[in-house]
């Protein structure tokens, strides 16, 4: 483990879940997913990363996070449709796959691009 990077210990069968989210693997965000991976996976944890990028994930709300017929198509409403299609099953099968790895996590870790800015 390189000096001064905070690890923690976790007990052996806990199930982690890396929302990742860089483009670029080789990145400094890259090395440090792969380190999380390694390292959590020697404590006996099992590992599931979510590479929002190479997933090409839909980050905004949209319409189509909503399969089948809208509650009210003559007006829409993101809160109020994808609750009525969470109650008939009918979100889209990204989101569905993504909540589910969510519920089950017993640890959930969000790695984002970190940016520096070097004033010269």
């Amino acid at each position: 483990i390189p000096n001064g990077l905070l690890v923690f210990l976790l007990p052996p069968g806990k199930k982690v879940l890396i929302v990742y989210a860089h483009q670029e693997p080789k990145s400094f965000n890259g090395s440090l997913l792969k380190i999380a991976v390694e390292e959590l996976s020697k404590q006996g944890c099992s590992v599931t990363v979510s590479d929002l990028y190479s997933m090409q994930f839909e980050p905004r709300a949209t319409r189509n996070d909503i399969v089948g017929h809208l509650h009210n198509s003559e007006a829409f409403n993101y809160g109020v449709e994808t609750w009525e299609a969470y109650k008939r099953g009918g979100l889209s099968k990204d989101l569905v796959e993504e909540q589910k790895k969510v519920q089950e996590a017993d640890l959930l870790i969000f790695q984002v691009i970190i940016l520096n800015r070097i004033q010269l």
